[in-house]
């Protein structure tokens, strides 16, 4: 009970803080980026390197420039021509791992930049759903992504308890289920036609089409994550939010569905 409490209350402040920056750009930037860094830290612990964790402050920092650089770019308060410094971020990887005595330094390199492209790009493209529909920031894309990304774990959640018999896919997530995967489309259906009576910045079909996005790919988020943590006998990435552990484990539905939601709308608006 009392950790039903605890969720309860970290998803409701959550909540709140998500929904009223995403009002505002500049909120908006600085929240997800703060959320980008500390869940780029939490793969760091989870996957990083292990033989010298010094060298995890300078790809902390690595990911905060690149990071960073996407934020000032989005907003049109740099140049977007400095995003090239994420070029040189890489470049300095491969040049800091070079000096690193390592039987296998390609497999540390893999990990490093799978942590770039798995972690900061999704937070990244998140944000630049604002962008989308009109070179000014509209609230509207990210904002429904969220609603829709919320719908889908409560819907879930709900018929995963009171339904569930069929196991999704028990090797990595033993709890999860068909009867809560198909509950989570049903809601999340019908939220993205409910969000799209009120939010015009795409059609009512373009909303449905991204509430099956982010239930198939949302899911299958949730399970890469969980097989991350299984991978190195973890229960949760972080205890940053509690009682739902760290921001990996929160954002674990965006972290594959933001990048795919970005390039539908990119190919069919």
């Amino acid at each position: 009970m009392n950790n039903f409490f605890t969720r309860s209350i970290t998803a409701l402040f959550f909540a709140i803080a998500c929904v009223s920056c995403i009002y505002f750009p500049g909120y908006i930037h600085l929240l997800f980026f703060i959320f980008s860094i500390i869940g780029f830290n939490e793969y760091l612990k989870i996957n990083g390197p292990k033989r010298r964790k010094s060298l995890n402050f300078i790809y902390l920092f690595i990911a905060v420039l690149m990071s960073a650089s996407f934020a000032l770019a989005q907003l049109g308060l740099v140049d977007q021509k400095y995003l090239w410094i994420n070029v040189f971020s890489v470049a300095a990887i491969f040049f800091i791992e070079l000096y690193q005595k390592e039987q296998t330094p390609f497999d540390q390199l893999a990990k490093l930049i799978l942590g770039y492209v798995y972690v900061i790009i999704p937070f990244v493209l998140f944000t630049g759903l604002g962008y989308i529909v009109s070179s000014e920031y509209s609230f509207e894309l990210p904002l429904g992504f969220l609603f829709l990304l919320w719908a889908n774990d409560s819907g879930a959640y709900v018929f995963g308890i009171t339904l569930g018999k069929n196991r999704l896919f028990e090797r990595i997530s033993p709890k999860k289920s068909w009867e809560g995967f198909f509950g989570g489309l049903i809601i999340a259906s019908i939220a993205a036609y409910i969000i799209s009576m009120y939010f015009h910045s795409i059609d009512t079909s373009h909303w449905i089409i991204l509430s099956l996005i982010i239930v198939v790919f949302g899911t299958m988020g949730d399970l890469v994550e969980s097989m991350l943590k299984r991978s190195k006998d973890m229960k949760d990435s972080g205890s940053i939010l509690p009682g739902h552990g760290g921001v990996l484990d929160r954002f674990d539905g965006l972290l594959l569905a933001a990048p795919l939601v970005y390039a539908y709308l990119q190919l069919f608006l």
